[in-house]
């Protein structure tokens, strides 16, 4: 039985003929038609998986050991992101893969939670919980954009789904809090370039603002690292029509109480309008999230709002 290769190399070698016997226009939509055949419509799939370790979260790079082989038959695997949270729920550690190419297996023991491989937030420290941790999800994607996931449920039917996490002393397992924030200006010109930039160079209009929040820990404090603000355009109605974020990280490690500066460029395309503040996400070290969506005009006394106009 010829497979998906040899029909379609038959094809191929066949076009020359072909063409003097239907006509080159004809002919010229029959590698379309082998193309077709070949194109990946199917996500990749895991065949191996198992978590272990003991994870001593006050040593350097700590870090569970994930067991996983990944296969995608056609385009290959482009990227796999793991994440593993704690026994309270309010932690999480993350592996994220960007392979830039498809694989059409990937496989290995892998480092999850390690801080080479982790942003701030994502990887375990001396804040982090003791106990059980368990897979959250497993989030795979080929080069041809078909994605899957899988829960702690799935992977379990090959192998091990959780990791113990040992530690001497206190973990933060509190997420930080809002105190204020401000953006602005108040209103944003989006056919004009930053002030003092020339407009030859056509830069986006910047937006900023700052966040002021307090990481109250349990036992001790990470320290805030990482804060957004969310901006949304609603019509008349109520209805989202678009938005942009601002974001910034704190000025140092152990700040239980500090004020974060965000920006954020505003796309050229933007549909013009009044946005609103819609919400504010803050991370601190120890990987606690916190997103606040209500009473937030109380937390911005100088105005919640920026009208971009044309």
């Amino acid at each position: 039985m010829l497979d998906q290769r040899s029909i379609t190399a038959c094809l191929r070698t066949k076009m020359t003929t072909l063409s003097i016997v239907l006509g080159a226009s004809a002919a010229a939509q029959l590698p379309a038609i082998a193309q077709a055949a070949t194109i990946d419509k199917t996500p990749p799939r895991v065949t191996a998986f198992a978590l272990g370790g003991v994870v001593d979260a006050t040593a350097q790079d700590a870090a569970a050991i994930a067991h996983m082989t990944i296969t995608d038959d056609l385009s290959g695997v482009e990227s796999v992101i793991l994440t593993l949270r704690s026994p309270s729920g309010a932690q999480a550690v993350s592996r994220w893969d960007e392979l830039n190419t498809g694989l059409r297996t990937y496989s290995g023991d892998f480092a999850v939670g390690a801080q080479t491989f982790s942003q701030t937030g994502q990887a375990f420290s001396r804040f982090s919980e003791a106990g059980t941790w368990t897979v959250d999800s497993l989030f795979i994607n080929d080069l041809a954009g078909n994605s899957t996931s899988y829960t702690a449920s799935d992977l379990a039917a090959f192998g091990p789904t959780t990791v113990s996490v040992v530690k001497d002393g206190p973990w933060d397992s509190i997420a930080p809090i809002l105190i204020s924030g401000e953006v602005g200006p108040a209103k944003v010109s989006l056919s004009a370039p930053p002030k003092g930039t020339p407009a030859a160079r056509a830069l986006p209009p910047v937006v900023a603002g700052a966040v002021h929040g307090f990481d109250p820990g349990n036992g001790v404090s990470s320290g805030l690292y990482w804060a957004q603000i969310e901006m949304v355009l609603f019509d008349k109605d109520g209805h989202f029509v678009d938005q942009f974020v601002l974001d910034g990280r704190s000025d140092g490690p152990g700040l239980a109480e500090t004020t974060v500066r965000v920006a954020g460029h505003v796309r050229p395309d933007q549909a013009p309008g009044k946005y609103v503040v819609n919400a504010v996400m803050l991370t601190d070290i120890a990987g606690n999230n916190n997103a606040i969506w209500d009473n937030l005009a109380a937390a911005f006394p100088k105005g919640m709002t920026v009208t971009l106009t044309r």
